[in-house]
């Protein structure tokens, strides 16, 4: 076979054009790229050529869009492209498919594509004596058909509400994805942005795979693609088109909390690049997209967010230092995420610094709210199992609306967390509350409501304070029924109180207490270690099964952490098969995703009894859904996959995961050794270089850090 690849650029003439279709066909993309990057002299040299592009069209627009796509597109010459393009466009006139996939190749712009569209999606969605779900098979053929061309669609085709809902109506749950990954690549939007936005939403709380569409718009990504950081130019292109500015905030914020390098500073770029584009944009802002001011705004709290998850605390000084020398105003949302990463670094004193330099007076309740709940967070990590410090504050910030009545004491003492805490250390009520210390707080900050998860921190702090010997099976049972007596003599009140309302309650209490029992140590956010005692996982069980039982939680509101505890629990400590698929069906039933430790123990259980065919099944569930594995585990999943012979051997995935290790170590270096370019500074002197922040019990303290963050907070003029 010819090797065309190393065919000179100033070959003439051009094998290309004297090419038969059969030939041309074979062509590599490397290869059709090379030879037409040769040039040629005279039009009549590219006859056949052209000749050969109509009939390939002809035959196979609907089998390889993207080829024919290719073709087309390499013909320079704007007379003979549209000579072809009329040609064509005779050809299809009787099928408004085909004509509407050329019109997008040719021009996804111009009006006669955009008219053609909207006729085909209409018709489409009308088809008489077709089903709505037959309806929605059509259209989401035709949708991938212009899809798979890889052509950049810069203007949005915008869908009103009710188009939109039929769309949506006529496609199951289970291929949102597939619509998603579409409605990206071809760049369809809606009305009000907060429509899409939804369906994204839902996909990002679904499994690995369908966050990973959410993300990227992938079309049908396999599990190994999942670990994909590296994305073509014209995939980022589209990103850039798709995602919003506060899209592209939500992707690389989750990435940060994620740990997940690579792909958070591939959003920071994007976010960056987007940002540009809209300045530089001549068209007018949608109704309800972000104005520039809101945008900086943005910009500016996702890069110190990045930046000190990253590169390190201090990273913020350098934000700070950029926002008053630009005169741009340092407003409270900024300064929420300096001192959330401020307290997960550990810099608790620069953290309560920050605090003490917010003007009160100029938030909002709501804004008042999240500062209530960061500085309860912040006092949970400075002080852990220190439950008194952490009630002083919240009897002085959770007490509620109404004068004279601490409704925030009133509930922990029904809880019988006052006695455990400031009494004999028994369950039991107080009957006085003169021994509480309140903490002194500004008035600003007082009178607002427990929520779940601030009652949950309670809870967390209070058992770890204790010796896990004195957190005995009965003690943490009693403890639940105190607990759930409470919520459903709430939730049965025509006006229950908070946090004990239908749409305020999670599990997070109920995750703690079981944590508590089953794990060996229960801090240890992926800690695997199981206590083998009987009696303390028949409890958890029966703690687990009896507030499912009494309480509906949305899936939103169910810690998937939980789920995963208690499988392997069930499965690979105790052998309780019957548990362990009831706690599944249960997460099923509320469509939460799965995950590598729930059906890892489930394909465990059928090897070892030799039941390959059901192992084979629950293996094709972790793959169809994208699980992140965890080593070691994986390792051993991956030679049982090998050693049967399942389709998937874990091969492509972990070499994946191997390169995305090696470039999650890439980033992090290039972010430490580099100044922060984001911003427009690069000067040696300002270039931080301080090591990534690890843990968050020990506290921090940097007197110069500290001097220097007060000054910015001084000169700021907050």
């Amino acid at each position: 076979a010819e090797n065309y690849l190393s065919i000179p650029i100033d070959t003439y003439p051009n094998p290309l054009y004297s090419m038969s279709k059969e030939k041309l066909l074979k062509l590599t993309a490397p290869e059709f790229k090379h030879l037409t990057s040769i040039s040629h002299r005279t039009k009549e040299e590219q006859d056949q050529y052209c000749h050969n592009i109509i009939e390939i069209t002809f035959e196979t627009i609907l089998e390889d869009p993207e080829k024919v796509a290719r073709l087309l597109n390499s013909i320079k010459d704007t007379e003979t492209k549209s000579i072809l393009v009329a040609t064509l466009s005779k050809a299809f006139c009787n099928d408004n498919i085909q004509l509407s996939i050329l019109n997008y190749i040719v021009d996804p712009t111009s009006k006669k594509f955009r008219t053609g569209f909207f006729k085909v999606l209409t018709n489409i969605l009308h088809l008489k004596g077709k089903t709505t779900e037959e309806r929605g098979v059509i259209l989401l053929s035709y949708l991938r058909l212009l899809s798979l061309t890889n052509i950049i669609n810069a203007e949005p085709l915008i869908l009103t509400t009710n188009v939109y809902s039929k769309i949506i109506n006529s496609i199951p749950p289970s291929k949102f994805s597939e619509l998603y990954s579409y409605l990206f690549h071809v760049n369809i939007q809606t009305t009000l942005l907060e429509t899409l936005k939804v369906l994204r939403k839902t996909l990002l709380r679904g499994t690995q795979s369908d966050r990973f569409v959410a993300r990227t718009g992938w079309i049908n990504p396999k599990w190994h693609d999942l670990l994909t950081t590296s994305f073509s130019e014209i995939h980022q292109k589209k990103m850039i088109n798709f995602f919003s500015i506060d899209d592209l905030r939500e992707i690389t914020d989750i990435s940060v909390r994620e740990k997940d390098t690579p792909t958070a500073s591939l959003y920071l770029n994007l976010l960056v690049a987007k940002f540009e584009q809209k300045c530089a944009s001549q068209t007018p802002l949608r109704l309800d997209d972000s104005n520039s001011l809101d945008d900086v705004q943005i910009v500016i709290r996702v890069i110190v967010n990045y930046l000190m998850a990253f590169k390190g605390a201090k990273s913020c000084l350098q934000v700070l230092k950029y926002c008053i020398k630009n005169k741009l105003e340092i407003e409270f949302p900024l300064l929420l995420v300096i001192m959330r990463n401020l307290r997960l670094s550990g810099h608790f004193k620069e953290a309560l610094l920050l605090i003490n330099n917010i003007p009160l007076q100029n938030l909002s309740y709501q804004d008042r709210s999240s500062l209530v709940q960061e500085v309860l967070m912040l006092i949970k990590s400075r002080y852990p199992g220190t439950p008194n410090v952490l009630i002083g504050y919240t009897a002085a910030m959770l007490g509620g609306s109404v004068a004279g009545e601490n409704s925030g004491l009133k509930l922990l003492n029904k809880l019988h967390l006052l006695e455990l805490t400031y009494g004999s250390g028994a369950l039991g009520e107080m009957a006085s509350f003169e021994s509480i210390q309140e903490a002194s707080i500004d008035d600003k900050l007082t009178g607002f409501e427990f929520t779940s998860n601030t009652l949950a921190n309670v809870y967390e702090t209070i058992l770890d304070s204790y010796d896990r010997a004195d957190l005995t099976p009965n003690f943490i049972n009693s403890l639940y029924d105190i607990y759930i007596k409470e919520v459903l003599k709430s939730l049965a009140n025509e006006t229950p109180i908070q946090p004990f309302t239908a749409e305020s309650m999670n599990d997070r209490v109920v995750n703690h207490l079981i944590s508590y029992l089953l794990r060996t140590s229960p801090g240890g956010r992926a800690n695997f270690k199981i206590d083998s005692n009987l009696e303390r996982y028949e409890v958890a069980k029966r703690i687990f099964t009896d507030f499912i039982a009494n309480v509906e939680l949305s899936r939103k509101d169910i810690t998937v952490s939980l789920i995963d505890l208690l499988v392997h629990t069930s499965l690979e400590v105790h052998s309780d098969y019957n548990f362990a698929s009831k706690v599944v069906r249960y997460s099923r039933e509320r469509h939460l995703p799965f995950t590598f430790n729930q059906i890892y123990p489930f394909i465990i259980h059928h090897y070892n009894k030799n039941e390959y065919k059901v192992a084979e099944l629950w293996y094709k569930q972790l793959t169809n859904s994208g699980a992140k594995t965890t080593a070691p585990p994986a390792k051993n999943l991956f030679r049982i996959a090998r050693e049967l012979n399942w389709d998937v051997n874990g091969f492509a995935y972990r070499r994946k995961n191997i390169e995305k290790n090696y470039k999650k170590r890439e980033e992090l270096a290039k972010i430490h050794a580099d100044p922060i370019v984001f911003l427009g500074e690069n000067d040696t002197e300002d270039a931080i270089t301080e090591e990534l922040v690890n843990g968050i019990h020990a506290e921090k303290s940097d007197s110069n850090f500290s001097e220097e963050l007060s000054a910015l907070l001084y000169s700021s003029e907050l």
